[in-house]
């Protein structure tokens, strides 16, 4: 191939010379990339025979495209155009992408160029390109551009398209070198920033850090390092430990551990070093790595722990008075126990002759009734606190015996109001008691729950004016029983109630001392609840807006492998072959009827008198048989029979409607229910139905 009577291969010769000599050079710095482009286009201009040469860069986000050096061959001038816009001439670039040049002969026509027209080609009289692609490893860098200005087309011959492709591969080449050294410039810049950095951190350390080479002498060493030896910097480079070091012996362990460092490879262990001074004696942490480093061998850490040092000897100094003042305190505190315990045994000694004599002396008649009532009350009440101390000592010393049994909430309840009424009557409280009869038993002891119940009450008689409220209320909240003793009395001051539970604690007392006791009372109901296994807590606004003290205990669960029976005082025995039987309606004279003649036949009954409490009470009862009135408020006695059977172990449950409307039969039949009877029901046909009930399998109503 020729162009006149040179070849293209002559044409480009002092383009691949230069190239070559780029290539030899170890780096290119950016004077010589803009020569070797003003070579490029100069070269390229003069080949091809066009007015404008020039080589264009993608910048980094490919948005737009710059401009590195564009040669006018009339003037022989280098300068640079205006940055353009990838964005406003998508096909030229897409052209770019995907042919290996652009030969548009009428640039103003060609759809790849035409864009161009209004910006770029008629500005500059360019009336046809021949441009090629820059490519460097597989990504689209830029592009050399080859412009005839004049008039008319220029047929761009297929030599010329390839010779222009030709030009752009030494321009990647030449961009490649220049990336190259843009890499390895940032590299060794930042190489610099951080021997930089290392040399500041080195410098600024906190603690120790030297080097070491193959023969033990330092290469580096910081100040930190080098003050500990008496020492500057300088006097340490190239020396020995032990030719440093005022301590000789601990150069050596040094000099010792250096060695095995460089035999083995492996960093050495931490060892701890003291600088042996009588005074003020200082302490340290020291190690030794391997390092790979020119001449550095070895290096080393020195990190003085002489303050954690003391505050671990002052902590242990602390420790050890904490843990003999918490034995002399534990000490007292048995003492203090045993002391209670002892006192309450030997004050109960004289009480009781002194109330046998009191006894013998009502029974004789003589007339010091007045003053005999007198001791009387004053034996009781140091009867009372000897008691409360004996139980405090019992609680404190893990000693509180506990029978306990199943037993319904309700008795305790009532045993606890009966020790408690003398003193609410006497100070004229209204007392009201919201306790279910049935469904909240617990297993617990009964005495011990009824002294709760008792202290609770009283607790509240004694801090209410006279002529208060007090509120016994209880319910079921999932697993547990919650028994809550509400008062509008004094309340419970914020500072004392973190305290309220100890023993002796006590709100401000009055000078008349009308409220009395030792503070003993809530302290002992505590100890009762934990030891059942619950918890107990207090509720106030604050001083003189009442209080509530709410006691949670765990509600009885009959084991897996036997039905409960748990009944409240006074069910009649049941008899053989009787059944568990759960009555449901809200007329309460008649469920206590129909309780009462199942009783008499045998049966064992729980009534309720609304649908949640039938849940609560079938939840430890578990009924066999239930009577359900389907006019319930609250819950009707559909809604009750499905959750009745849905509960656990009930799932055979025998169901019966009882109603005063006799149109409900296929309603009830439809929901489940096993018989359907209409109000009034006489015993005789009562029992004849819990006979037939149990005597066949479920078929549904009839």
């Amino acid at each position: 191939m020729t162009v006149g009577a040179r070849s293209a291969d002559e044409i480009l010769e002092p383009v691949r010379k230069m190239f070559a000599e780029l290539q030899r050079s170890s780096a290119i710095e950016s004077a010589a990339v803009e020569a070797a482009f003003g070579k490029l286009t100069e070269m390229s201009a003069a080949a091809l025979g066009v007015a404008r040469a020039s080589v264009w860069r993608f910048g980094a986000d490919r948005s737009r495209i710059e401009c590195l050096d564009l040669f006018e061959a009339a003037s022989a001038r280098h300068s640079t155009a205006a940055p353009i816009s990838s964005a406003d001439f998508p096909r030229y670039f897409a052209g770019l992408e995907s042919e290996r040049t652009i030969a548009a002969h009428e640039a103003r026509l060609d759809p790849r160029t035409n864009e161009l027209d209004a910006s770029y080609l008629t500005p500059h009289r360019i009336t046809a390109m021949l441009d090629a692609p820059i490519w460097l490893a597989g990504r689209l860098v830029g592009v050399v551009c080859h412009e005839h200005v004049g008039d008319g087309a220029r047929i761009w011959a297929p030599w010329e398209q390839l010779l222009a492709g030709t030009i752009a591969d030494f321009a990647s080449l030449i961009l490649g070198a220049a990336e190259r050294a843009e890499q390895r410039a940032a590299l060794e810049r930042a190489a610099g920033e951080r021997e930089r950095l290392l040399d500041s951190v080195f410098a600024a350390a906190p603690f120790g850090l030297a080097f070491y080479d193959a023969q033990g002498r330092y290469t580096r060493v910081n100040d930190w390092l080098a003050r500990v030896n008496g020492r500057t910097s300088a006097e340490v480079i190239g020396r020995r430990p032990s030719e440093v070091s005022a301590r000789p012996d601990l150069a050596a362990v040094g000099e010792r551990l250096i060695a095995e460092v460089l035999a083995s490879g492996e960093p050495s262990e931490v060892i701890e070093m003291s600088d042996g001074r009588a005074s003020n004696p200082r302490t340290f942490l020291v190690s030794f790595y391997p390092v790979v480093a020119g001449d550095t061998q070895v290096g080393c850490c020195v990190v003085e722990i002489t303050d954690q040092r003391a505050s671990e000897a002052e902590r242990a100094t602390l420790l050890e008075r904490e843990r003999a003042a918490r034995q002399e305190a534990e000490a007292a505190s048995r003492a203090k126990d045993e002391f209670f315990s002892v006192l309450g045994h030997e004050l109960r000694n004289p009480l009781a002759p002194i109330k046998t004599a009191l006894h013998l002396m009502r029974n004789l008649g003589d007339d010091a009734a007045l003053e005999r009532a007198v001791i009387e009350r004053q034996v009781d009440h140091l009867g009372r606190l000897v008691d409360d101390m004996l139980d405090v000592a019992r609680v404190t010393r893990g000693k509180l015996e506990l029978r306990r049994k199943a037993i319904e909430l309700a008795v305790v309840v009532g045993n606890g109001v009966e020790l408690a009424s003398p003193l609410l009557d006497r100070r004229g409280h209204a007392l009201v008691v919201d306790v279910p009869a049935a469904g909240l038993a617990v297993d617990g002891d009964p005495a011990r729950l009824a002294q709760v119940v008792a202290n609770l009450l009283t607790n509240a008689a004694k801090f209410t004016p006279i002529g208060g409220r007090v509120e016994m209320r209880a319910r079921r909240e999932g697993a547990d029983v919650v028994l809550s003793v509400r008062d509008t009395g004094a309340g419970i001051a914020p500072e004392l109630m973190p305290r309220l539970f100890e023993a002796f604690v006590q709100g401000e007392r009055r000078l008349d001392r009308s409220q009395g006791g030792l503070g003993l009372g809530l302290a002992i109901v505590r100890g009762i609840v934990v030891a059942h296994g619950g918890s107990v807590s207090a509720k106030s606004d604050g001083a003189g807006k009442g209080s509530e003290l709410v006691v949670r205990l765990p509600a009885f669960m009959p084991p897996a492998d036997a039905p409960a029976e748990v009944r409240a005082t006074g069910a009649a025995p049941k008899k053989r072959g009787g059944r568990r039987v759960l009555v449901v309606d809200d007329n309460e004279d008649l469920a206590l009827m129909l309780a009462r003649a199942l009783e008499r036949s045998g049966h064992e009954v729980m009534t309720a008198y609304d649908g949640p409490t039938a849940l609560a009470v079938a939840e430890t009862f578990l009924p066999e048989a239930a009577l359900v009135d389907l006019g319930l408020p609250v819950m009707d006695g559909f809604e009750v029979a499905r959750r009745l059977r849905a509960l656990p172990r009930l799932g055979d449950i025998k169901l019966v409607a009882i109603t005063g409307y006799c149109g409900a039969r296929d309603r009830s039949v439809e929901a489940g229910f096993d018989e359907h009877l209409v109000k009034p029901i006489g015993p005789p046909a009562l029992e004849r139905l819990i006979a037939d009930l149990f005597g066949r399998e479920h078929t549904g109503a009839r």
